[in-house]
C-alpha cells in the first residue's frame, strides 16, 4: 500500500531538500521506470540505491544464481542466498528495504529475441553486465527504442561509465566498436575490488536519476575513467561517428552478435561452469522439475520461485531456472569428461526441450 503523502515526503526528505531534486524531482523519481540488466556487482549496488531513493518501478534482469564467490562485492546477497536466482534474492531484499517500489524480477538471459521487449517499457536502462556482447545488444535496442542507457563497467581497481541518449549523444558502438570479448580481462581471472564496483554503480545511479528528473546527465558524449589505484578520475570527450552501425547517419557495416546456447564462463568456486540458454524463455514449472528430479535420484533442492538445484552425480550439479536457463558446474576431475551430449541428456531426462542445443 502506498504511504500517505506526509509519510512519503518524510521518507525522502533528505533528498527532497537537495536543490537539484526537490519535491518535483522526487515526484518524477517515484513515477520513474528503471531496468537494471545484470544483478551482479554493479547491479546490486545500483538497485539498492535506486530502491532506497524511491524509484517507482524497478525491473531486474539476470540469468544467473548466486555463488559463494559473489558475496564479497554483490551486497544484496548473503550466504543463505547461494544457489538462488539472483533476481529473486535481490527482489526480496529490495522489497524489504522499500515496499513502495514495484520490483519486477526476470530470471532470463538476454538474447537478440527478447532484448527489445525488456527495455522498451522503461525510462532508463542501467548497465550491470559483465561482458560486451550483451552490452551491444542493449545498446542497439536502446538506440532503436529511444531509451537512455547508462553504461558502466568495473574490473580490478578501475572502471568507466557514460550516459547514452539515443539520437543526442554517442552510443556504445561509437567509442567501443567491435571489441572482441576474448581480448578483454574477466574478473574471475584478474579480480575486482568491491570499492570500484561501488564507485561506478553509484555514479550510474546519479546519471539515471538525472534522466528520470528530465535533467541533463553529466556524462552524455563523455567517458569517465576511474582508477582507484592512482585515485584518479579522468573525463574524455566523445564524438558520434557518422559511420557507427548503431546510431550513425551513414552506417558502415553491421555488428553481428552471435547467439550461442552453450557458453563456458569463468570457473566458479573451482568448478568448470557452463550456462545453457534457450533462445526463448521456456516457462518451466518448478514443482514438475522437483518431482522429476526426485524420480531420477538427483536430490533436487528448490531455491525459491525461480530456481532448483540438482546434484546429477558426484562432481556435477545443475541449477535450472524457470526460464530454462541452466548453470552446470563440473568438478575439475570431471572437466575433460563432461560433453555436450551429457547436457542434452540431463535436460531430456527432466522433460525439458533440447532442440535448441547443437
Amino acid at each position: 500500500m502506498e504511504a500517505p503523502l506526509t509519510g512519503w515526503v518524510e521518507a525522502y526528505s533528505r533528498q527532497i531538500a537537495l536543490a537539484e531534486i526537490g519535491y518535483e524531482g522526487q515526484r518524477r523519481i517515484r513515477e520513474g521506470r528503471v531496468c537494471v540488466i545484470g544483478v551482479g556487482g554493479l547491479g546490486c549496488e545500483s538497485s539498492i540505491r535506486l530502491a532506497a531513493m524511491g524509484v517507482g518501478y524497478l525491473k531486474l534482469v539476470d540469468r544467473d544464481v548466486v555463488s559463494r564467490s559473489d558475496l564479497h562485492r554483490q551486497i544484496l546477497y548473503e550466504l543463505s542466498s547461494v544457489g538462488k536466482s539472483k533476481v529473486e534474492a535481490a527482489a526480496e531484499k529490495l522489497i524489504k528495504l522499500n515496499p513502495d517500489v514495484q520490483v519486477d524480477p526476470l530470471p532470463v538471459a538476454l538474447t537478440p529475441g527478447n532484448v527489445e521487449s525488456i527495455v522498451k517499457d522503461v525510462d532508463v536502462v542501467v548497465d550491470g553486465l559483465d561482458s560486451l556482447p550483451p552490452r551491444y545488444l542493449v545498446n542497439r535496442a536502446c538506440v532503436k527504442n529511444d531509451v537512455p542507457y547508462v553504461f558502466g563497467s568495473a574490473i580490478e581497481s578501475y572502471g568507466n561509465l557514460s550516459t547514452i541518449l539515443p539520437s543526442k549523444s554517442t552510443c556504445l558502438e561509437c567509442f567501443y566498436p567491435r571489441l572482441e570479448e576474448v581480448s578483454l580481462p574477466r574478473c574471475a581471472s584478474v579480480g575486482v575490488h568491491p570499492s570500484i564496483v561501488g564507485v561506478i554503480a553509484n555514479l550510474q545511479v546519479y546519471e539515471a536519476v538525472k534522466v528520470l528528473m528530465d535533467q541533463p546527465p553529466k556524462l552524455t558524449s563523455r567517458l569517465l575513467y576511474v582508477d582507484l589505484t592512482h585515485m584518479s578520475f579522468e573525463m574524455v570527450g566523445l564524438k558520434r561517428r557518422e559511420d557507427c552501425p548503431a546510431c550513425g547517419w551513414k552506417p558502415a557495416g553491421e555488428l553481428e552478435v552471435s547467439f550461442n546456447p552453450v557458453e563456458e564462463v569463468c570457473a566458479r568456486d573451482g568448478s568448470r561452469t557452463l550456462i545453457i540458454t534457450p533462445p526463448k524463455p521456456l516457462d518451466l514449472k518448478m514443482e514438475e522439475l522437483v518431482r522429476q528430479g526426485l524420480t531420477l535420484g538427483w536430490n533436487p533442492s528448490p531455491m525459491g520461485r525461480y530456481s532448483v538445484n540438482m546434484r546429477i552425480k558426484k562432481g556435477v550439479t545443475l541449477s535450472l531456472l524457470s526460464s530454462g536457463v541452466g548453470i552446470v558446474s563440473i568438478a575439475p576431475e570431471l572437466a575433460g569428461k563432461f560433453k555436450l551430449k551429457d547436457v542434452k541428456a540431463m535436460y531430456g531426462k527432466l522433460g525439458v526441450q533440447t532442440n535448441f542445443l547443437p
